[in-house]
């Protein structure tokens, strides 16, 4: 599983298409364009969005699992 986004060799366009493409709820697609396209904390995503820290995290592994499939 891809783990380092920033060396998989995938670059910032084909993310933004594929988290487009496959995620499609939109709280769970700001979460990863946050992390994975601007490179915010979780941390600071959920204060972004005025939930937990847990529930992002819990949401960012679930959705970046699902894009993971897709590759």
């Amino acid at each position: 599983m891809i783990e380092d986004v920033e060396n998989s060799g995938i670059d910032r366009y084909a993310w933004e298409n594929l988290i487009n493409r496959w995620i499609f709820d939109e709280l769970d697609r700001k979460i990863l364009k946050r992390k994975i396209l601007d490179n915010v904390s979780l941390e600071r995503i959920a204060e972004e969005i005025g939930v937990s820290v847990t529930t992002v995290k819990r949401r960012h592994s679930k959705a970046f699992k699902k894009l993971v499939k897709k590759l």
